[in-house]
């Protein structure tokens, strides 16, 4: 279904439908009900930048005071940050650059990051204005704060990025100077280059005040710096103001209030983790007799082909009949346990004119460092008992660990490999989590949602999202295996938040080897109202069902399916967001 209303009208085109070969009671049916957070129940971060001049002429225009020792620009930067820091339940970070004829942030914590909430690590970076040297050079500080800001929005999720809003406060006494290269013109580039990180980074918005402390002298004399700040401010998006000779410096004329936006759902999808589509597979050898537990053979011709659901008895992406050419295990998501499942490496080749990853090598994935260890002692599995470590196990569980800082289950390492971000579900924000491109092989780091790969006159996402094929014309089994979707929305609450109620029904079970057992993943992404194309944060829910046929592979005889019914309901509760999903944990099942 969604993005959402896409699935609501598409010129597929009309086909005759086939007489159904395949007659099994294999069909799932969830719904239940979802509603997006209030902006009270949400954490929208504020960073802030502080910018300040420490040329020798600023101990002329902004004395310490002799009772306190303090400077005025200090004191306004840190009854700023003490004051913001205050706010309870607020994620606030503030970053300290001190310029001269260099720029230099003054707040880098012990990890080497720029923004920090350290009272203390604050109040030793605001002493340090105190001291002046050398020149004035506004863009050697300019172009600090760009690398400050972007390696910042670099370590931010994605998914708070687009309520993410940074504040940047330029203070100085004069114009570069005339030593140095600061041109006007430059200079107002530099600023531009700054605010188009918003656009590049999809963060709420940036905006870049100035401030200027008169020299006292004449107003002839402060005119020059007060047109180029004032130009600057303007470029920046800011606010501008001037500080006469003697007049307390401050930062009231910024607005430091964080974004606070209604939000709606963008995106409600589906995905059983045990079943693949057969396109992306790349099967090669279609001339034998396949058991028919390996797949659903709508046509009846005894063989998977275009449209038809193969199953993934490990969740890998892999289909069972793909490992089975590959030599890999169809229970193991990574059979040489190196980090890499075997879909990745199988996908990223393995021939032997190819350099890519080997399913069967467990030295060759580069995502762990391949230390020499004893027993348990690092912290890790050494399968081969060649006193290296093979991969990580800090929890001792006898189990790789693999690292999915986004929740989005896609560990670090694949996303590494798949061109993905880590540090979100969605990479390129367009409304189809990154886990369902990769497996049903439409772009995840490219906006395609819209396209028609396969020409069958239905989008992109519209066949991810119902579990069809995107890579060939399967319209001839659309009607049996596509998930239909109803979304029926209650409006906007008394708490800022919409409330829906959804069902997803005709969700087919595949037979997987050994258990039966299903796992169906929902996708619930919400973005704010006034910014429909930013990245959206996904909450996930999951249920388990269970589906199995007799010895013989034949769904006419004796079947098994758990919940017998086959319905789940799910409630508000069932859907964690993204980061915290474990599905050891948060899995349902009958």
């Amino acid at each position: 279904m969604c993005l959402l209303l896409s699935v609501a009208c598409s010129d597929v085109k009309l086909e005759p439908i086939p007489e159904t070969v395949v007659d099994r009671d294999d069909k799932l049916e969830i719904k239940g009900s979802l509603c997006t957070r209030s902006p009270q129940s949400l954490q929208f971060p504020l960073r802030v930048l502080f910018i300040v001049d420490s040329s020798e002429s600023m101990a002329v225009t902004d004395p310490p005071d002799p009772e306190t020792e303090e400077t005025g620009r200090e004191r306004a930067v840190r009854e700023t940050w003490e004051g913001l820091l205050a706010v309870p339940g607020a994620d606030v970070k503030i970053s300290i650059i001190r310029f001269s004829s260099g720029a230099k942030v003054q707040t880098l914590t012990e990890d080497g990051k720029a923004y920090t909430d350290d009272p203390a690590l604050l109040g030793t970076a605001t002493q340090a204005l105190q001291f002046t040297d050398f020149s004035t050079n506004y863009r050697q500080a300019l172009k600090e704060a760009r690398e400050t800001i972007k390696d910042e929005m670099v370590e931010t999720e994605l998914e708070s990025r687009a309520r993410s809003r940074y504040v940047v406060v330029f203070l100085s006494d004069g114009i570069p100077d005339s030593g140095t290269t600061d041109g006007k013109q430059d200079i107002l580039d530099d600023i531009v280059q700054i605010t188009e990180l918003e656009e590049v980074f999809g963060v709420g918005s940036l905006e870049f005040h100035t401030a200027y402390v008169s020299s006292g002298f004449t107003p002839a004399a402060d005119a020059p710096a007060q047109k180029l700040l004032q130009e600057m401010a303007e470029t920046g998006g800011g606010s501008y103001r001037s500080f006469p000779n003697g007049e307390e410096i401050n930062f009231l004329f910024v607005d430091f209030s964080v974004l606070e936006r209604v939000y709606t759902l963008k995106t409600l999808a589906a995905i059983n983790m045990n079943a693949v589509s057969f396109t992306p597979q790349g099967l090669v050898d279609l001339s034998g007799t396949f058991d028919p537990a390996a797949f659903v053979d709508q046509d009846g011709d005894d063989k998977p082909t275009c449209g038809e659901l193969l199953v993934d008895s490990d969740m890998d992406g892999l289909a069972d009949l793909r490992e089975l050419e590959a030599g890999t295990d169809p229970l193991d998501r990574d059979t040489d346990h190196d980090g890499l499942s075997d879909r990745v490496e199988v996908e990223q080749g393995n021939g032997e004119d190819d350099n890519g990853p080997d399913p069967l090598d467990p030295s060759d994935s580069g995502c762990y460092a391949k230390v020499a260890c004893e027993g348990d002692a690092c912290g890790c599995i050494d399968f081969d008992a060649d006193g290296v470590c093979d991969c990580d196990d800090a929890d001792a569980d006898g189990q790789c660990d693999y690292v999915d800082g986004d929740g989005d289950q896609l560990p670090d390492c694949e996303e590494v490999y798949l061109g993905t971000s880590p540090n979100g579900a969605d990479t390129d924000a367009d409304g189809v989590p990154d886990l369902l491109e990769t497996r049903f092989g439409t772009s995840a780091s490219t906006v395609d949602h819209l396209g028609d790969l396969d020409f069958d006159s239905t989008s992109n996402a519209l066949e991810v999202f119902t579990g069809t094929d995107p890579l060939c014309p399967d319209s001839a089994f659309r009607s049996e295996v596509a998930f239909r979707y109803q979304l029926d929305s209650h409006g906007l609450s008394a708490d800022e938040n919409v409330c829906y109620d959804f069902r997803i029904s005709n969700i087919t079970l595949m037979p997987t080897l050994e258990t039966g057992w299903n796992r169906i993943l929902i996708f619930a992404g919400e973005v704010a109202f006034d910014a429909p194309d930013s990245f959206a944060d996904y909450r996930i829910a999951c249920v388990e069902a269970r589906y199995r046929i007799d010895d013989a592979g034949r769904p006419a005889q004796v079947e098994y399916k758990e919940p017998s019914s086959g319905r789940f309901s799910l409630t508000e509760a069932d859907f964690v967001p993204a980061q915290d999903f474990d599905p050891a944990v948060n899995c349902s099942r009958p």
